[in-house]
């Protein structure tokens, strides 16, 4: 995985941040391989360290495209989908990724293939398939999504005149 990303999910997950005794934010190393807890610069508290997800592929075992060379723009949203809801079809230029905070979300492809990702997990989104995202279950599914894109491509591009189901 480029090591810009590894840095936005690093940060986005606080690996790298801890609190000291007066509430002030204190980067700390980066986690070890083995998830060891980390302590801040003052040894007086811990941020226990889980990776979710190393990869350079996206759900679907596609291979994630190489970034441009351009400056790179993060971009974080909160999405909560309400229940039965399905999104539009629709597609991403830009890599991202994000974890599920509550209940199930399934994403499906065109060609019908689909999975599930439930609070917790992490899911690296497909980059030029086209694509939706369904919340099959009874309560909201909230997802934190982050995007690392140019600035100027959309994050997503919906895909008109087709059925989603």
């Amino acid at each position: 995985m480029n090591i810009f990303l590894k840095s936005i999910i690093s940060f986005a997950f606080f690996a790298g941040v801890a609190f000291s005794s007066a509430g002030a934010v204190t980067f700390i190393d980066s986690p070890d391989q083995n998830n060891v807890p980390q302590k801040n610069s003052s040894g007086d508290k811990t941020v226990p360290v889980e990776k979710l997800i190393e990869t350079s592929n996206s759900w679907d075992g596609s291979l994630l495209p190489s970034y441009p060379g351009s400056q790179p723009v993060v971009s974080i949203y909160k999405y909560t989908f309400p229940p039965k809801s399905v999104t539009n079809l629709h597609y991403h230029k830009i890599i991202n990724c994000g974890v599920v905070l509550n209940g199930t979300l399934t994403v499906v492809s065109e060609d019908g293939s689909s999975r599930e990702f439930h609070a917790g997990e992490p899911i690296v989104e497909t980059i030029g398939t086209v694509h939706h995202g369904e919340n099959r279950g009874d309560t909201d599914v909230e997802v934190i999504m982050f995007y690392a894109g140019d600035g100027t491509t959309p994050l997503s591009f919906p895909i008109e005149n087709k059925s989603n189901k």
